[in-house]
């Protein structure tokens, strides 16, 4: 993290995560296909790059997925080698009145550099803080902006933490008719904080 200014509440931070993934395709059940060549076996390296910046309420997030682009082509030609993702996510953090609540809009735009397709989410959060106690609701609509912001799917999500706890609940309803596998979804999250330490440094808080 970087104190661009400590009176305005200005940071930039920057993340990096990296990733080793191992895929294995067995085909000694397959119906024979001369166009399968016996069994498939790969694995890839790779990392992504975020880069964040905050002033007050607002927040602009870049992530660069997949940053390393492969040399070779494991099971194809028509196999994409740039498989290279690019999300940017905008957003502000509204407090309303002294009643601890926070409305959050913000909108996140994802594009896939292998055939350009992308996706925007458009989302709203609204979170009330009470004593030790944490409490929101939001929905994300999820568009396709190359026709004409075509809906794909909107998940409304509930949470609840209680001091380190954390529980939330999401449910997706997909209206896209270009997919034989879209399938409305629920979706779980569980998680606990731990060897969480107070920092002097504004930009932590």
């Amino acid at each position: 993290h970087l104190t661009l200014d400590y009176y305005k509440d200005r940071f930039l931070s920057f993340g990096l995560s990296t990733r080793y993934s191992d895929f294995g395709v067995d085909t000694s059940e397959f119906v024979p296909d001369p166009i399968i060549s016996g069994n498939k076996s790969v694995n890839e390296f790779n990392f992504d790059i975020w880069i964040l910046y905050r002033a007050k309420g607002l927040f602009v997030n870049l992530n660069m997925a997949n940053a390393l682009t492969p040399n070779r082509s494991d099971f194809g030609e028509n196999e994409p080698l740039n498989r290279q993702e690019l999300n940017t996510h905008i957003g502000y953090n509204l407090k309303v009145g002294k009643k601890y609540v926070t409305v959050q809009p913000s909108l996140n735009h994802h594009l896939f550099f292998a055939d350009a397709r992308a996706e925007t989410d458009f989302n709203l959060k609204v979170s009330k803080d009470v004593i030790t106690w944490k409490y929101w609701a939001g929905i994300s609509l999820r568009t396709r902006p190359d026709s004409a912001f075509d809906l794909l799917s909107i998940t409304p999500m509930v949470g609840i933490k209680y001091h380190n706890l954390y529980f939330s609940y999401g449910y997706q309803n997909f209206y896209s008719t270009s997919g034989l596998f879209n399938q409305n979804a629920h979706m779980f999250s569980i998680g606990f904080d731990f060897l969480c330490f107070v920092s002097d440094c504004k930009c932590t808080h």
